[in-house]
């Protein structure tokens, strides 16, 4: 790991980034974390090497510790210039895929750990930014387009269509996250208010032209599911609430959560509305209210179906003289990015367990919720210590909350024997200690601390702020 670290190739990008999405196994202690290297080490590292290898010029080049010299490179006699053009295009073509996928790891980097970009512009220059103004501009190209006349011919929308309305989506969540990344980047650095407002005007911008533009785009895949293709099926994200079973005819019918697109929307939505509750802007977090509720709400859907719908997975290339093994498992078991599911899961208890305090859930509704994040976290890999310990969380706040449940039944019964008096637990509950009441009062205690503690604590390990895994 070292070498790749001060190795500077795409090879070694390609070892960090894969070292980086490695999760930490269960077992694995502090002081073992502490001594080595942690997985957003690793992305930083590789996201450093990425605008090195980009910018990389016969120049002299130095630090506090060493002077790198670059040697000039040989490149052999070419004579015709077709084959220098041939050459040279197919390694600017894979250098800017790289680049484009250093941008997509560097925007969740600064969204999901705060750090400042690295491959991209901060919130003094974002709306600059070339890469990002081209995902603008084709946005506004797309909804004139869809408006003036594509609507009125949903009905023939086909594969290629689909994977188009799915790639123009996918980059403006992508565009999205930036502007939630820069705005939080705004208030951790103290900027001025004009500055959070341009950027908090961005975020808004960005959820309207959503609505407006994608969410009708997508409803419209949704309506034609029947006539697309297994993939485009597969990969339309649209809210439906379907049977349990999985039926590969219909297998996008299924909540907006298991889309990859809705999950990190909706994830986005959360960390924006946890950032702003975290800085005190009340002012700010009256505008992405509706939002709010919308992705609390998706994600608690996409919780439930995940978990009892079923895919089918089976050999492509069957053992030698043996039969096709067939596995049956929940949509949330195959999910690529398991930690969005746990971070998801914290800021989703969060709004919910705040809800409960201020009495807008009840108990019971409380209860339920509780449930649905609990069987997510079941169907997620067993491995992963992040995931060990969201699942302890959630069970400490379930068992917390059955505790409270049952002082309230004990509660409700005193209260109707010491009401009749003809009943047989007249005498019983008069002749109850103050211990009874003392013992309860705590219970009630230590319920409303654990409820505070999932609105504001964060998983030191397996929230969304420590997305990121060590080793």
């Amino acid at each position: 790991m070292l070498e790749a670290i001060n190795v500077r190739s795409y090879q070694s990008v390609f070892s960090l980034v894969l070292f980086g999405l490695t999760p930490v196994p269960i077992g694995v202690g502090e002081e073992e974390e502490a001594e080595g290297v942690s997985g957003s080490l690793c992305f930083q590292v590789a996201l450093h090497h990425i605008y090195s290898l980009r910018c990389w010029r016969r120049t002299l080049k130095f630090s506090t510790s060493k002077v790198i010299v670059q040697h000039p490179t040989v490149t052999p006699q070419v004579s015709n210039p077709i084959t220098v053009d041939m050459q040279y295009h197919p390694n600017l073509y894979y250098e800017n895929m790289v680049y484009t996928a250093g941008i997509i790891i560097d925007t969740t980097s600064s969204l999901t750990l705060d750090y400042k970009s690295v491959l991209a512009a901060g919130n003094l220059g974002m709306e600059k930014e070339l890469f990002f103004e081209i995902i603008k501009t084709r946005a506004s190209i797309t909804h004139e387009s869809w408006s003036k006349g594509f609507l009125l011919q949903a009905s023939t929308i086909g594969d290629r269509e689909a994977d188009e309305i799915k790639m123009c989506a996918s980059q403006w969540k992508l565009y999205f996250w930036k502007t939630v990344a820069v705005l939080k980047e705004g208030l951790r650095d103290g900027c001025s208010e004009d500055l959070i407002q341009v950027s908090f005007r961005a975020v808004l911008c960005a959820i309207e032209r959503f609505r407006l533009t994608y969410g009708p785009m997508l409803g419209a895949c949704m309506r034609r599911l029947d006539f697309l293709g297994f993939r485009q099926r597969f990969d339309t994200c649209e809210p439906s609430y379907s049977s349990s079973d999985f039926d590969p005819n219909h297998c996008c019918r299924v909540n907006v959560f298991l889309g990859l697109l809705m999950c990190h929307w909706y994830l986005a939505v959360l960390i924006l509305v946890d950032a702003l509750e975290a800085y005190e802007r009340p002012d700010l977090l009256s505008y992405v209210k509706v939002a709010r509720d919308e992705a609390v709400q998706g994600i608690s859907n996409g919780f439930k179906l995940g978990s009892t719908t079923h895919y089918i997975l089976s050999d492509v290339i069957p053992l030698a003289g043996g039969p096709t093994r067939m596995v049956q498992c929940p949509l949330l078991a195959i999910d690529p990015y398991p930690v969005y599911v746990i971070a998801s899961n914290r800021l989703v208890l969060k709004s919910i367990a705040k809800e409960h305090a201020d009495g807008e859930i009840s108990i019971e509704a409380f209860q339920t919720l509780l449930e649905i994040i609990s069987n997510s976290l079941e169907h997620l890999p067993a491995t992963s210590q992040s995931i060990g310990m969201a699942r302890q969380h959630v069970r400490a706040v379930q068992l917390s909350l059955r505790g409270l449940i049952l002082v309230n039944q004990n509660n409700d019964t005193d209260d109707r024997a010491r009401q009749d008096p003809h009943s047989g637990r007249y005498l019983l509950a008069d002749s109850m200690s103050d211990n009874h009441y003392v013992e309860n009062d705590r219970r009630i205690e230590e319920y409303v601390a654990l409820l505070e503690n999932a609105s504001n604590s964060s998983f030191q390990h397996g929230s969304f702020s420590a997305t990121l895994s060590t080793h």
